[in-house]
């Protein structure tokens, strides 16, 4: 696993989920059109506010696999791809997307520092993520933790999804040639340049990776499809995290 998912908001280069801004309509690490051979075919799904637009057979995708389904008003669907994501909003797809959001946590000897902070549902979510070894936490002075309401950064997006699929494909790792190539965290290097090798993430037109930018619904259901080839099977999870005895009493 990446190392490092455990810094803290004023020493980005140690915290593996950090926080900034970014333009969501300029990302080509998630944008069809500039990569029409990856692109899902788009099947039918009753969003009204994302026909035509680039994310929308991600969008469906995810629909259709009961991933996420976007908010529903009356009869209509809403997909709101600019939304930007929580590090709580993105542990869930990703929960969801190899099958164990709906598992009750075994993890009884590891809890959160910020536990009360959170309802319960949320926090098993985080323990679930926890245990599957998809984050390890933000680092305090008294443990991990959680923090599910900050805002979610491309370089801890990019971590927890290597942190997925690393044990389960065989590494290939791709040279950092952007020109703001310096400013990625140490804890994120092996997974951006894993994803890269994989054809999973790109970068943006000006030759930049923008590691502390945030991370739109749009995006994160673009990183999810593409990765979706590469995901364990949820029973080879499950095995996976029951052999990691470390876990459990």
């Amino acid at each position: 696993q990446a190392p490092g998912d455990d810094g803290t908001d004023e020493t980005p280069d140690e915290n593996p989920d950090g926080n900034p801004d970014e333009n969501p309509d300029e990302n080509p690490d998630e944008n069809p059109d500039e990569n029409p051979d990856e692109t899902p075919e788009t099947a039918q799904f009753p969003y009204i506010d994302i026909e035509g637009h680039w994310s929308e057979p991600y969008a469906v995708e995810l629909a259709l696999d009961n991933v996420f389904r976007g908010n529903q008003i009356g009869g209509n669907f809403y997909f709101e791809p600019d939304t930007v994501l929580t590090r709580g909003d993105f542990v869930m797809l990703l929960n969801a997307a190899v099958g164990i959001a709906g598992e009750t946590p075994n993890v009884n000897d590891f809890s959160f520092t910020d536990k009360d902070t959170m309802p319960a549902w949320l926090y098993n979510q985080g323990l679930l993520a926890y245990e599957a070894g998809i984050i390890k936490g933000s680092g305090t002075d008294g443990g991990a933790a959680f923090l599910p309401y900050e805002k979610l950064t491309r370089a801890e997006a990019f971590t927890m999804l290597y942190n997925i699929i690393q044990e389960f494909n065989t590494p290939k790792p791709y040279a950092l040639t952007f020109d703001d190539s310096a400013s990625v965290p140490d804890w994120s290097l092996e997974a951006i340049q894993n994803l890269l090798g994989l054809n999973i993430i790109s970068g943006f037109p000006d030759n930049t990776i923008r590691p502390y930018g945030s991370i739109t619904r749009a995006e994160a259901a673009a990183l999810i499809s593409k990765a979706d080839e590469y995901m364990p099977l949820p029973q080879t999870l499950k095995r996976y995290i029951t052999s990691k005895m470390r876990l459990y009493k």
